[in-house]
């Protein structure tokens, strides 16, 4: 993806690492202080919850923050409105200030 988008993609892993790290961090520690183990066992079944629950919210978040560059989104945007071609940006005329164009039949109906 770091290269469809234009960027590289040594600065895309080291900033994904960061981003899952530090939320792992967060997550991983606030559920720590969440619960005291009294054993051993306790402990490493805690520890285990809690990294396994750390990686939902890097899914979520990484998939949201890079939702853009997902290609299944394009194409169901293609599916949504097939008069746009495969080069051209998805834009809404309406927010652009533009109107959409009239085809040809209707026009000459109309004249």
């Amino acid at each position: 993806m770091a290269k469809r988008a234009g960027r590289s993609a040594t600065l895309w892993a080291v900033g994904g690492g960061a981003f899952g790290l530090v939320t792992s961090t967060i997550v991983i520690g606030l559920g720590q202080a969440r619960t005291i183990p009294f054993s051993a066992h306790e402990q490493a079944t805690r520890q285990a919850e809690w990294t396994a629950t750390a990686a939902v919210p890097i899914a979520i978040l990484g998939w949201w923050l890079t939702s853009s560059l997902h290609r299944h989104r394009a194409a169901m945007l293609r599916k949504l409105n097939p008069d746009l071609g495969p080069g051209e940006p998805f834009s809404n005329p309406a927010k652009a200030g533009t109107q959409a164009p009239v085809k040809a039949s209707q026009s000459k109906a109309q004249s």
